[in-house]
Order: C-alpha cells, then sequence, then structure tokens
C-alpha cells in the first residue's frame, strides 16, 4: 500500500474550509504551517505539528487504515483573534467524519481529550506585540491512498 502525506493533506484542507480562511487567507497565501510559524507572519496564523500516529496492523499485516494526532495552535494578536481561528478549526475538525482531504479519506476526525488551553507569547526582540495562542489537538483517522 502506498502511504500518504496526513500532513499535507490536513494543510491543504484547512485552506479549504471558508470559516478558516476568511480569517488566514487561502491559497498559497494562507498562512497555515507545519510545525512552525513564518517569522515576522501576519495574525492570524495556524501551525500544525504531528506528535503520533501509526498504522493499524491485523494478523495478516497492515490494515491500510491509519491514526495520526496533530497539535493544531492557533495565534493571534489578542485573545479573541486566536480564540475565533480555534472555534472555527473546531468546527471544522472537532468530530466530523467520511471527508476527502485532496485524496486521503479521513473517516474520523476528534479532538483528542475535548480540552482546549491557550496562552500568550511575550514580545520579541524588536517588537513590543505579544502574540496569543489557543490550542486543540486532534487525533484524524485515514486509508491509505
Amino acid at each position: 500500500m502506498a502511504s500518504v502525506d496526513i500532513t499535507a493533506a490536513l494543510l491543504a484542507y484547512l485552506k479549504t474550509v471558508s470559516a478558516i480562511t476568511s480569517l488566514i487567507g487561502s491559497g498559497t497565501a494562507a498562512r497555515v504551517y507545519p510545525d512552525d510559524l513564518k517569522q515576522g507572519c501576519d495574525m492570524p496564523a495556524v501551525t500544525l505539528t504531528r506528535v503520533g500516529g501509526s498504522p493499524a496492523m491485523y494478523l495478516g499485516g497492515r490494515s491500510g487504515l491509519n491514526d495520526a494526532t496533530f497539535v493544531v495552535t492557533s495565534y493571534g494578536a489578542n485573545r479573541a483573534a486566536a480564540d475565533a481561528l480555534d472555534n472555527a478549526i473546531f468546527d471544522a475538525l472537532g468530530s466530523s467524519g467520511n471527508q476527502t482531504m485532496g485524496s486521503v479519506k479521513v473517516t474520523d476526525t476528534a479532538a483528542t481529550d475535548g480540552s482546549r488551553d491557550g496562552g500568550v507569547d511575550l514580545p520579541q526582540d524588536g517588537s513590543d506585540a505579544r502574540r496569543y495562542w489557543a490550542r486543540t489537538s486532534y487525533r484524524l483517522f485515514y486509508f491509505d491512498a
């Protein structure tokens, strides 16, 4: 079985949800990144980091079903902006199934424990602006291509 890049599929999918793109832009200008924000990027923005996952196995080998856990962090210039983006992502991913993310068939997506947290990063060198964030973990179940 060919494996799929679920991170790329999730990044691409988030760029298609209008409630999200209305906040972060769309297409190649969308501010959604794997792992880290781009230096000096505009707010709001999103990062996603894959923190776990594995293929489902049975006695004969791989079943084709996989899971992946992501931490999705929404950033904003203020608490309300970070929370609004986190809520839009939660509405798109929080408890849905049978979606297609590009060529990837996702059978179920759920917030991992229902809890979300948030915080603020202190200003960086050369700036007096704080960066607020809200974070939720998601577990996706998907099939190989």
